[in-house]
């Protein structure tokens, strides 16, 4: 991730901190927390991996070492507002 072009960086950032946000701003709406926005999110990736044809199981096997070495190198000491 981090040998990423900074443009391509910052845009992937920002979509990430985008769809973040809107799931924190719905979970409160909705009286739930910021683990509900995380489980809403978990459940939207399933959704798009079965709607794209593939496997959950195995997308979320094969995203999650991905996914956390993202969020290490883009935020590695930040924690959401």
């Amino acid at each position: 991730m981090t040998d990423l072009p900074d443009r391509q960086a910052e845009r992937i950032k920002a979509r990430i901190n985008a769809v973040a946000t809107t799931a924190v701003l719905n979970a409160h709406q909705g009286g739930g927390d910021r683990a509900t926005a995380a489980a809403d999110l978990l459940c939207a990736f399933v959704r798009v991996s079965q709607a794209a044809g593939a496997d959950p199981q195995t997308a979320l096997e094969v995203m999650l070492p991905d996914a956390t070495a993202a969020v290490a190198a883009f935020w590695p000491k930040e924690t959401m507002q």
